[in-house]
């Protein structure tokens, strides 16, 4: 059997020599023209499934900026007639639309082709607008009416978002034009450039967003009453620039005036070189001669730094600064930095009206950055903060089931610039971090805060 199959395969073999020698050029054009049509299918198949792709995508680029623009419509609307509203249903009605177009408005923002970084203000001013439309449909169900300062952050906010959608208004009409997102693709960085382009120029100049950031517990506390840790008396400009020049912690050169701000706070401003060379920005208050405002900001080459190092290298700064008895009671990190909030503490108590933000480059420890007009707005000496229910008794207010990790004593900001002495329990449930606030006098749950870790740090809501 095996003998006849080599015989027979040695037929074979010759059978297609002869075929070959007949047919070859033939056979061979026909192998390479079939070859050819399989990769011009392979081509075709390849070009129809990404033009296909390419469509869905623009599709999808589309809807999330057309339900952009209609849904930045529909806020300003809400937020006009909140403007105007008197009746206590009607107002509690309109925040609750208010915060739920924010959670959609936030949806189609993050679904478009540009950076995190770009839309980072933006996103931020839609999360604010529905935390404060929370907090003032909180407010409403005690049957608290509006007050006056309220109204005027009700005006702000609409303004905000009256001119954001004009913006997005002009891009619309781009786009309606036949603008293609994914035509105008910045292929190496993954983003269009037409919306990075136009929402850079927004977060960076156009519009101009209220202060509300809540990066910390209580870190956008700066009242627009009379400042309370500023002397009456006012520096002159010569002095504060002397001030500056010859200031031991800044080291700064080449300082020159650069204007005034004549916002809730009087302030020259001057700017100068860093000992890194890097272009600084300070604001001077001109009651009293404080630095309000340092911004010396770059980007840090790499992040070694721990927190604990971060917060020792700000509460030594602020101290150098003149600004005593701070303690480090919140720090986020991004991007390198290191965001540390500061607080007055005084007998154990935590003194959050009175706080200092500082930002610390975490490759070598430089303060680029602080903010400390809250703190000089509402510093001063209290007397009568001593609470009336014992730590056990507060606990005891707090949900059963959040897991307490740490408690104590916190002034904190509240309703009509007023201040309550308050047990803080810091505790999680259910895989989510909280603060809660409970009244140490009365035991009332004065406020719940939730951290919420984004790429933008930790936030505080």
């Amino acid at each position: 059997m095996k003998q006849y199959d080599e015989r027979q395969g040695d037929s074979l073999i010759l059978q297609t020599e002869a075929v070959s020698a007949r047919f070859g050029g033939w056979m061979l054009g026909v192998v390479l023209i079939s070859i050819f049509a399989f990769l011009l299918l392979s081509v075709y198949a390849a070009t129809a499934h990404g033009f296909f792709y390419s469509k869905q995508l623009e599709s999808i680029y589309q809807r999330s900026f057309y339900d952009l623009h209609e849904n930045m419509s529909n806020l300003e609307v809400k937020l006009s007639k909140l403007m105007v509203t008197g009746g206590m249903g009607d107002t509690e009605d309109y925040l609750n639309e208010i915060t739920r177009q924010t959670d959609l408005t936030a949806l189609s923002l993050s679904e478009l082709p540009t950076t995190e970084n770009t839309l980072a203000k933006t996103e931020k001013f839609i999360n604010q607008v529905g935390d404060y439309c929370s907090y003032l449909s909180h407010k409403i169900a005690y049957g608290e009416p509006f007050t006056e300062e309220e109204y005027k952050k009700i005006e702000s906010l609409y303004q905000t978002n009256h001119l954001l959608l004009t913006e997005i208004t002009v891009m619309a009409q781009k786009v309606n034009a036949g603008y293609s997102f994914t035509e105008n693709m910045d292929r190496n960085q993954g983003y269009n450039s037409y919306l990075y382009s136009s929402f850079d120029e927004i977060e960076n100049g156009s519009v101009e967003y209220p202060t509300m950031i809540y990066d910390g517990p209580f870190s956008d506390n700066l009242a627009s009453k009379e400042p309370l840790g500023l002397t009456k008396q006012e520096i002159s400009l010569e002095a504060a620039l002397k001030f500056i020049e010859t200031h031991e912690v800044l080291q700064l050169s080449e300082v020159r005036h650069i204007g005034d701000s004549n916002g809730h706070l009087y302030t020259y401003n001057f700017s100068g070189k860093t000992k890194s060379g890097s272009e600084a920005l300070v604001q001077v208050s001109k009651r009293g001669g404080k630095v309000l405002l340092y911004d010396a900001m770059r980007t840090p080459d790499h992040a070694d730094l721990s927190d604990k190092e971060c917060i020792r290298i700000a509460e030594d700064f602020a101290k150098n600064m003149g600004i005593l008895q701070l303690s480090g009671v919140w720090v986020s990190n991004y991007g390198g930095y290191a965001y540390v909030n500061l607080a007055y503490t005084q007998n154990d108590i935590i003194y959050y009206p009175d706080l200092v933000k500082i930002i610390v480059a975490k490759d070598t420890g430089e303060v680029l950055g602080m903010e400390a007009a809250t703190y000089y707005s509402n510093h001063t000496e209290r007397s009568g903060l001593s609470p009336t229910l014992s730590t056990v008794q507060a606990r005891q207010k707090v949900f059963s089931k959040l897991k307490i990790e740490s408690e104590r004593l916190a002034l904190i900001p509240y309703r009509a610039n007023t201040e309550r002495l308050c047990y803080e329990f810091y505790g999680t449930y259910s895989g989510l971090k909280y603060f809660v606030y409970i009244d140490a006098k009365t035991g009332e749950e004065l406020d719940v805060l939730r951290v919420v870790d984004s790429d933008q740090g930790s936030l505080v809501l």
